[in-house]
């Protein structure tokens, strides 16, 4: 999954194609039209301080393209009653995306670094009409490595056709297993 934190970790190209979206969905909008693209789906705003545009615009958002959100405030007690780890990866088993506004960043980065699988990701590209290029999958098979995400590394090596980092991860997950069954 790939998790957007900075702005600066997308290309010009993908903020661009963000843009066209953007412009194609508010003229849609403008006409009457509201295509229900996040059918089904569920955001979790997950806030640990307030936020009156945040908030309001991701709940928008969410419920013009047909989709549902849930607002989780501080009352929920991550990284208090549970941890941040455990929080992230319950969470991401019941909710399709988590938006997080958070008093310290380095709480939205293990966030991201807990939450989200290969599934989700397939779930937005494809309402969305994106097209994920060769190298762009072994970008992402890179950063999923580089965080351990070894399931999605796999994917995403495989849909990039490399067949030698495809490898690499299929023995590191073989000997966690093997670690595991142990």
């Amino acid at each position: 999954m790939r998790h957007v934190i900075t702005l600066s970790e997308m290309t010009p190209a993908e903020i661009e194609r963000v843009f066209a979206i953007s412009q194609d969905l508010k003229a849609k909008l403008q006409q009457g039209l509201r295509e229900p693209l996040l059918a089904g789906r569920v955001a979790a705003l997950l806030f640990e301080k307030p936020s009156l545009r945040t908030r309001v615009s991701f709940e928008t958002g969410m419920a013009q393209l047909g989709g549902s959100s849930l607002f989780l405030g501080a009352e929920v007690g991550w990284g208090q009653r549970e941890s941040i780890t455990d929080f992230a990866q319950v969470l991401s088993q019941y909710v399709d995306v988590i938006v997080c506004r958070s008093k310290a960043h380095g709480k939205v980065e293990d966030m991201a670094e807990h939450s989200g699988d290969v599934m989700l990701f397939q779930q937005v590209l494809k309402p969305l009409k994106l097209h994920v290029s060769d190298d762009a999958w072994n970008a992402l098979g890179t950063r999923a490595f580089e965080l351990k995400k070894y399931s999605f590394a796999l994917h995403a090596f495989e849909k990039s056709n490399n067949s030698i980092m495809a490898e690499k991860i299929k023995k590191i997950m073989m000997t966690k297993e093997r670690e595991q069954s142990a």
